[in-house]
C-alpha cells in the first residue's frame, strides 16, 4: 500500500493484524511452559505481596485462565511472584523468561522483572508499560551487548518487550539451571492498579551471533522481518519516493500559520523583531518576531551526516548481507569511539546511501526540500536542536540551538551522572569556559530573526539517586561535602556559608547532629549519615540554591552579553534529574525552562517540576519507539507498534497545549538508528523516518492531526483594544480627513475595519454614516469627509471596532468635529449704460476655496453707496437686478454687491 493511499482505517487494521501475527510468532519461540495458571497446583505457586489475586477468564492468552492482580497503593514494592516447584526451573538452554501482560489502565505502569536463582542471586530489568498495553515481557539472559557495539541484542522473536537497556552489566554469578522464582514488580504506586498476567514460559536460546548474522539488508533495514512499509528493492525505494511526493502535495502546510509558523487566529502582540515570551491569561506563549503567538512544534536532530546514522562495520561484517565497496562516499574511518570494543573503526551511513539512491549523488537539494515539506505537512513549524546548518539555512523555519560548555574547571558529582559531573560554578575558570564555549554559537546565530533561542547544557548532573532523599534531592550538597576544600572552590564556598551560621564546629555539630572533629577535618572531606535533620536540610537547600544561581547566572549573563536579543532556554533537564531548588534557581535566570521528557503521558502530576514555578517550559526531547519495524528494542518509552506511536504523539501534543506553561515540544529524532546500531550502539526506533528515508505513515498522519490544533485548542483571552480618534476642525465645503488609531497590548493593530459616524444633536438631530476604513500597518485608519452644507455646528465623531473572531475586544471612541462657516466671494462684472437707460446689474456668489456656486442667497446691490435693491442667486450662483440709471450723471459709478452672513457662510462684498 503506497503512502498516499493509506487510509486511517486501513492503517489501523493492518497494524493490528501485523501485531497479532508477530505476537503469535513470539509465542512460537517457547522452550518450556512454566506456569499457565490452569490448575490449582499452578496457582499455588503464585504469591502476591502488596495486593490480591483473582483467576479469571478474560485476558487469557494461553488456555482459559489468567491472573488478575490487584496491586495496592504503596510506598514500597508490589510483587507478583511465580515460584518454581521443588526441583527448580532449568533455564540453562533458555534465552530468557517471558510472560504475557495487559495494563488495563489509562496510565503508564512502571514494572520490573526479576529472576532469583537457588543461591539468591538475581537477574533483573525494568521498563514501563504504556496505557492499555498488551504485550509479552521478556527477561533476557543475554550477555553484555556492548562487545557487539549494541545497546540491546535483538530478541529471539519480534515484539518481546525487554524493558530498558541495562545501564549496568550484572556480573554476579547466576545459576540458570536452578531458578527458584520469577517476579513482576511495581513500586511506589500512588493508587491501586490492576495487571493481568498469563503464560509464563522459557524462551529458546539463540546465540547472539546467530541472531545478528545477516541482520541488516542493503538498505540498512532488518533483513529478518517484514512490515507493510518496508523497502524491498531499488525500484520500490523510488516508488516510495513518488508516492510520498503525491501525499505531500495533497497535504501541504496548514492554513492557520504565517511566515514564521505563528498563529493567524490569535491576537497579535508587540513585535520586537526577535522571539520572546508572554503570558496571556493562564497560558504562556512564545511570541514570533512579528508579534504573533507561536507554539513550537519541532523536529530534533535533523542531520543526515550525524554519527547517529553511522553503523560500525569493523569486526561486525557478518551482520550485513550487503556491504559497500571501497571508495563509497558514505564509508569513513571514525575515531574516538566511546562505546563498544573499538576506539577506531570503519563506519557506514546507510541513511545517506539511501538518499543518494533516491536523489542521486547530489542528493542535498532534493532531500532538503523534501524534509522541509515533510515538517510543514506534519504540522510542525520549527527545527529542534542538533540539526544541521544546511537544513536550518535551507528550511528557513524557526529553530533552536543546543550549546554546550566545556573547559578547565573543577567539578561536582552529586551521585547521578549521564554525561559527566557538574561544572563547579565557583571555579575561577568557569566564567571564561562559558564565554569561550558560547562564542562560536552566538557569533553564528545572533543576527538571525528565525532563532528562537539557545539551550545551554543537556541532562547535567543536578541530583543523586532519586530513590534516596539524601543523595537525591540533596546530592549537590552531599557531593560537595565529600570534596576537599583545597581543590574544590564549591566546597570552600559551602564551608564559608556554614561558618557564617556556625562559627564553631561544635555549633554545626549541634545543629546537624554530627560529630566532626574540627573545621579542618570537615574541609578535608565530610559525609552526612542521613539528611533527616531540618537544619541540615535547610542549610543544604541554601547552598544548592546559591550554587545553582551562580551556575545559571553566569551562563545567562554571558549569553546575554554576547547575544542580548535571543532567549535563554535553560539547561535541558533529564526526565527525573532535577530538584525543586535547581528548578527555582534556573527559573530566576532562564527565559524558558526545558526538560527532556520521556514518559508515556503528560499531566501536571506526571510532570513534577511543572508546578514549582510560573515560567514557560519547552519539552526539549520526547519520543516513543516500537519494534514492529525491525528495531532491536523500542527505546526509552516503548509502545507496541507504529499506530501506538502516533497515538502517543497526539497525546503528548494535546496535553502540552492543555498545560498552559508549555510553549513547545521537540520530538527526538528525525531518523531511526541503524538496525545494527549507531556508532554508540543505539538500535531503537525513535525516528519519524526510517533508515530508508520513508516516514512511518501512522506517525505522519497522527502528527498532522495533532499539530492542526496548535492554534485552536487554547483559550486565549480576548485582547483588550484601545481605539482613539482625533478632534477635527473644518469649514463647510472643505474636506477633512478623519483619523482613528487602533492598538492592542500596546502595539498597533493592523488590517482591521473601523467604522466612522458623525452625530449631531443641535440644531438638528441625526447621524451621518461616513463609511468604513481599514487600519494600516501602523494601526491607523483614515477616511475623508466633505460637509456639503451647513449650518456651522459641532458634531461628534464616533468610531467603532467590532472585535471579530480572532480574539480582540470591540472598542469605540469619540471626538469633536467643529464645523465652521465658510468664506465667500462675490464677482461683479463691469458694465456700460446710457444716461437714463435701464441696465441689469449682475453678480456671482461662490464659496471659498473650492469656488462652488451658492444658490438661493440674497445679494444687495448698491450704486454709489445707495441701495439699488436685492436679488436671489440662482443655481449657478448668479443674481440679476434690473436698474434704471435715470438719476446718474455721465461718468463712472461704483457698484457694490453685498452678501450678509448666514448660518453656513461668512459675509462678503
Amino acid at each position: 500500500m503506497s503512502f498516499h493511499t493509506v487510509s486511517k482505517s486501513f492503517l489501523r487494521l493492518a497494524v493490528v493484524l501485523w501485531s497479532f501475527l508477530l505476537l503469535r510468532l513470539a509465542s512460537g519461540s517457547t522452550l518450556q511452559f512454566l506456569n499457565g495458571l490452569e490448575t490449582a497446583s499452578d496457582r499455588a505457586l503464585v504469591s502476591i505481596s502488596g495486593g490480591s489475586a483473582a483467576y479469571v477468564g478474560e485476558e487469557a492468552t494461553e488456555g482459559a485462565t489468567a491472573l488478575r492482580a490487584t496491586l495496592n497503593a504503596s510506598n514500597g514494592f508490589n510483587n507478583v511472584v511465580f515460584n518454581a516447584p521443588a526441583t527448580y526451573w532449568n533455564a540453562a538452554q533458555s534465552g530468557g523468561i517471558s510472560i504475557d501482560v495487559y495494563n488495563p489502565s489509562n496510565e503508564a505502569l512502571y514494572f520490573g522483572m526479576r529472576a532469583d536463582d537457588a543461591n539468591g542471586n538475581t537477574r533483573t530489568n525494568v521498563g514501563t508499560l504504556e496505557p492499555f498495553a498488551r504485550t509479552t515481557l521478556f527477561l533476557n539472559f543475554d550477555p553484555d551487548p556492548s562487545p557487539y557495539t549494541l545497546r540491546m541484542l535483538p530478541t529471539p522473536e519480534p515484539l518481546l518487550r525487554v524493558g530498558d537497556y541495562k545501564r549496568f552489566v550484572e556480573t554476579t554469578p547466576f545459576d540458570y539451571s536452578r531458578i527458584r522464582s520469577f517476579r513482576v514488580y511495581t513500586k511506589q504506586l500512588t493508587a491501586p492498579r490492576t495487571l493481568y498476567l498469563d503464560n509464563l514460559r522459557l524462551v529458546k536460546w539463540e546465540s547472539p551471533e546467530s541472531r545478528l548474522m545477516g541482520l541488516s539488508d542493503m538498505f540498512g533495514q532488518n533483513a529478518k522481518m517484514s512490515w507493510p512499509s518496508k523497502v524491498t528493492s531499488l525500484q520500490d525505494l523510488l516508488d516510495h519516493k513518488a508516492n510520498e511526493s503525491t501525499w505531500l502535495l495533497n497535504n501541504p502546510q496548514l492554513g492557520d500559520r504565517d511566515e514564521y509558523g505563528a498563529s493567524t487566529n490569535y491576537p497579535k502582540l508587540a513585535a520586537t523583531g526577535y522571539f520572546r515570551t508572554e503570558k496571556l491569561g493562564d497560558c504562556w506563549w512564545l511570541v514570533a518576531p512579528n508579534g504573533r503567538l507561536f507554539f513550537a512544534s519541532s523536529m530534533d536532530s535533523i542531520d543526515e551526516t550525524a554519527g547517529g546514522n553511522e553503523t560500525v562495520l569493523t569486526g561486525r561484517e557478518y551482520m550485513f548481507d550487503w556491504l559497500p565497496s571501497a571508495g563509497n562516499p558514505n564509508l569513513r574511518t571514525v575515531t574516538g569511539l566511546t562505546f563498544g570494543p573499538l576506539k577506531t573503526a570503519t563506519a557506514f551511513n546507510f541513511y545517506r546511501e539511501n538518499l543518494m539512491r533516491k536523489y542521486g549523488a547530489n542528493y542535498a537539494p532534493g532531500w532538503l526540500e523534501t524534509t522541509r515539506s515533510r515538517l510543514l505537512s506534519w504540522g510542525m513549524n520549527s527545527i529542534g536542536a542538533n540539526s544541521s546548518d544546511s537544513l536550518v539555512a535551507s528550511a528557513q523555519l524557526p529553530y533552536t540551538v543546543l550549546a554546550k560548555v566545556a573547559g578547565k574547571y573543577a567539578t561536582i558529582n552529586p551521585g547521578w551522572t549521564t554525561w559527566g559531573p557538574l561544572p563547579d560554578p565557583y571555579d575561577p575558570g568557569f566564567p571564561s569556559a562559558v564565554a569561550s564555549s558560547l562564542l562560536p554559537y552566538t557569533t553564528k546565530h545572533k543576527s538571525s530573526k528565525l532563532l528562537i533561542g539557545y539551550f545551554v547544557g543537556n541532562e547535567e548532573a543536578w541530583n543523586g539517586s532519586a530513590s534516596q532523599e539524601a543523595s537525591g534531592r540533596y546530592g549537590l550538597a552531599t557531593g560537595t561535602l565529600a570534596l576537599n576544600a583545597t581543590v574544590s572552590p564549591a566546597k570552600r564556598e559551602f564551608v564559608r556559608q556554614l561558618k557564617l551560621k556556625y562559627p564553631a564546629i561544635e555549633d554545626l555539630n549541634g545543629a546537624w547532629g554530627t560529630a566532626y572533629a574540627s573545621w579542618t577535618a570537615f574541609e578535608a572531606g565530610a559525609t552526612v549519615p542521613s539528611v533527616t535533620n531540618a537544619r541540615t536540610k535547610a542549610d543544604m537547600v541554601d547552598f544548592i540554591l546559591s550554587l545553582t544561581r551562580k551556575f545559571f547566572g553566569t551562563v545567562r549573563d554571558t549569553l546575554k552579553a554576547q547575544d542580548p536579543n535571543h532567549l535563554y532556554l535553560g539547561s535541558r533537564f533529564a526526565t527525573h534529574a532535577w530538584t525543586p531548588e535547581v528548578v527555582m534557581a534556573q527559573a530566576e535566570y532562564a527565559d524558558v525552562l526545558s526538560i527532556n521528557y520521556y514518559k508515556h503521558t503528560l499531566s501536571e502530576k506526571d510532570f513534577g517540576a511543572y508546578s514549582i514555578v510560573d515560567k514557560p517550559w519547552i519539552i526539549s526531547e520526547f519520543n516513543f519507539g516500537a519494534m514492529d519495524m525491525g528495531a532491536g528494542f523500542p527505546g526509552n518509552v516503548p509502545v507496541q507498534n507504529q499506530e501506538a506511536r502516533g497515538k502517543q504523539y497526539k497525546g503528548i501534543v494535546e496535553a502540552a497545549l492543555n498545560l498552559g506553561k508549555l510553549v513547545g515540544v521537540q520530538w527526538f529524532r528525525y531518523t531511526d538508528f541503524p538496525v545494527a546500531g549507531s556508532s554508540w550502539g543505539e538500535n531503537n526506533n525513535p525516528g519519524f523516518v526510517d533508515v530508508a528515508d520513508f516516514p512511518s505513515p501512522a506517525l505522519a498522519i497522527a502528527a498532522r492531526e495533532a499539530n492542526s490544533k496548535l492554534y485552536t485548542s487554547r483559550n486565549v483571552p480576548p485582547s483588550a483594544t484601545a481605539l482613539s480618534v482625533e478632534d477635527g476642525r473644518t469649514q463647510v465645503g472643505k474636506p477633512i480627513e478623519l483619523v482613528a488609531a487602533l492598538a492592542a497590548n500596546g502595539h498597533p493593530l493592523a488590517f482591521r475595519k473601523i467604522s466612522f459616524q458623525l452625530v449631531e444633536t443641535a440644531p438638528r438631530q441625526g447621524t451621518i454614516d461616513v463609511g468604513i476604513a481599514e487600519t494600516d500597518e501602523n494601526g491607523v485608519a483614515k477616511i475623508e469627509w466633505t460637509p456639503e452644507d451647513g449650518p456651522a455646528r459641532n458634531l461628534t465623531i464616533k468610531v467603532g471596532f467590532g472585535g471579530g473572531g480572532d480574539g480582540y475586544v470591540p472598542a469605540s471612541a469619540s471626538a469633536t468635529l467643529e464645523l465652521l462657516r465658510a468664506p465667500t466671494q462675490i464677482a461683479v462684472p463691469s458694465l456700460e449704460a446710457k444716461v437714463g437707460a435701464r441696465v441689469v446689474l449682475r453678480a456671482g456668489l461662490s464659496r471659498m476655496p473650492d469656488g462652488k456656486a451658492l444658490s438661493a442667497r440674497s445679494l444687495e446691490f448698491l450704486v454709489d453707496g445707495a441701495s439699488a435693491g436685492t436679488a436671489l442667486t440662482g443655481e449657478d450662483g448668479s443674481a440679476e437686478l434690473p436698474y434704471a440709471a435715470a438719476g446718474l450723471a455721465a461718468g463712472a459709478h461704483t457698484v457694490v454687491v453685498r452678501f450678509a452672513e448666514d448660518d453656513s457662510y461668512l459675509a462678503s462684498e
